[in-house]
């Protein structure tokens, strides 16, 4: 198994994420240490069906070609603040080798456009959701994405960093409820997300927070600096008289 991260919980345990291939299949995993070190348990992820838009009606493939790969793991908390399991960062997609006997087949699907891949856990690793997204720009045109960096956001939800096709790329993730969970880019302000589950139309409060906070932010920077300056002005006056 390729170890790529690792969260440390609160009495000193940890989950472990990344990815290797099993059964000839390229799966992301999740391992529970204890703090001396031993393994508690372990789950595997990737490989879902379903999509909107292109990806839509879409089953589990052979999974001999489906790429899983898990970058990143933050810890997901309840309404108490309470850690409740952890929120994975993946990448899901097929990758065509030349000369294998699935290459028409592969050739063909659209899972050759990878996907960002989301996938909530309990403490346990048992999944107890998943999505995956990617930039759609408003045609038929869908770019590669994958998530390979999570955190968890103090109002609740988490910031997906994503490999896009053309460059990088940041999703929010509004916290998870029973009926979806909603996302938008914010990459470039005019992009949306497909999505399993659903296509958020609105965007997150955190988001609106954000952007009041950090125009706060430049503000006070702004006041604190021009202060900054007057004294350097003030002081610069003394030392020529």
């Amino acid at each position: 198994m390729q170890l790529n991260d690792v969260e440390v919980n609160a009495d000193g345990s940890m989950a472990v994420v990344g990815h290797s291939v099993k059964n000839g299949a390229w799966t992301g995993s999740l391992v529970g240490v204890s703090m001396s070190g031993s393994k508690k348990w372990s789950q595997d992820y990737g490989n879902y069906g379903g999509g909107v838009g292109k990806y839509s009606g879409i089953s589990s493939a052979n999974g001999s070609w489906v790429y899983n790969e898990c970058w990143g793991v933050a810890p997901s908390y309840g309404s108490d603040f309470e850690q409740t399991g952890y929120v994975l960062a993946c990448g899901t997609g097929i990758e065509c080798e030349d000369g294998a006997n699935n290459v028409p087949q592969c050739s063909s699907d659209p899972r050759r456009d990878w996907r960002g891949l989301l996938v909530g856990t309990d403490m346990q690793g048992e999944r107890v959701w998943s999505r995956m997204d990617n930039m759609d720009n408003g045609s038929t045109f869908t770019a590669s994405s994958a998530s390979e960096y999570v955190f968890a956001l103090r109002e609740g939800g988490h910031v997906s960093i994503t490999d896009e096709a053309m460059g990088f790329g940041f999703a929010s993730v509004a916290p998870y409820t029973n009926v979806a969970c909603s996302a938008t880019t914010t990459l470039d302000g005019g992009s949306s997300w497909q999505d399993e589950q659903s296509t958020a139309d609105d965007q997150p409060q955190q988001e609106e927070q954000w952007g009041q906070e950090e125009q706060d932010w430049d503000q006070e920077e702004q006041e604190e600096w021009g202060q900054e300056e007057e004294s350097w002005g003030t002081e610069e006056e003394g030392s020529h008289e």
